[in-house]
């Protein structure tokens, strides 16, 4: 009779053991969701076109919005947008103009080299200081001590800015078509008189 009672009671603890041991499972697993779950929320910015997260900021693009479609200097970091766009006392802009900037630690003489490899034969580069400076590059606000690599395909305009920042390189990538870019020229030389 005393091995079956002691058999009884291993099994009534084992089956105690094996019940205390899921739930301190399972409670810490809610325990962890309850702390950790909370920092993976992603907020978005009153525009809803960005999205924030612990792991980084994202913008959200419609298929129609995509970026200028230019190759990324590999160790560039994307410059969040300026929420009110740019100053009112700049020339206007090409409206259909898309641009993305960058931002990499490297020289500008290391970031111009790799473009020069990277870009197709297409795109026609512009030292900083040349002179003069073409129109389609002034119309897109180009500044002349940039260097600025300029493809034109059709009416598509594609132009990659290089400029100097103190600690490194300012990478714009900028689209436009050469329509919107006349319209924009014509409407500022009537307000301008």
């Amino acid at each position: 009779m005393s091995g079956d009672s002691s058999a009884s009671k291993s099994l009534l603890w084992m089956t105690a053991g094996l019940f205390v041991g899921l739930g301190t499972l399972v409670g810490g697993g809610f325990y962890m969701a309850y702390r950790v779950f909370p920092v993976f929320v992603a907020r978005a910015t009153p525009d809803n076109r960005t999205v924030r997260t612990p792991a980084g900021d994202f913008r959200v693009e419609n298929p129609g919005q995509i970026g200028p479609g230019l190759p990324v200097y590999p160790q560039a970091s994307l410059l969040m947008p300026v929420e009110h766009g740019h100053p009112t006392t700049s020339p206007p802009l090409p409206t259909d103009m898309v641009s993305t900037n960058y931002y990499a630690s490297d020289s500008r003489s290391l970031v111009d080299s790799w473009y020069r490899d990277h870009l197709s034969p297409e795109f026609v580069r512009q030292d900083a200081g040349q002179d003069p400076l073409p129109d389609i590059l002034r119309d897109a606000q180009v500044s002349p001590e940039d260097v600025a690599f300029l493809g034109e395909r059709g009416d598509q305009v594609r132009i990659v800015v290089l400029a100097l920042e103190p600690n490194g390189t300012r990478i714009s990538l900028l689209r436009f078509s050469k329509e919107t870019s006349k319209e924009a020229t014509k409407d500022s030389s009537k307000e301008s008189n």
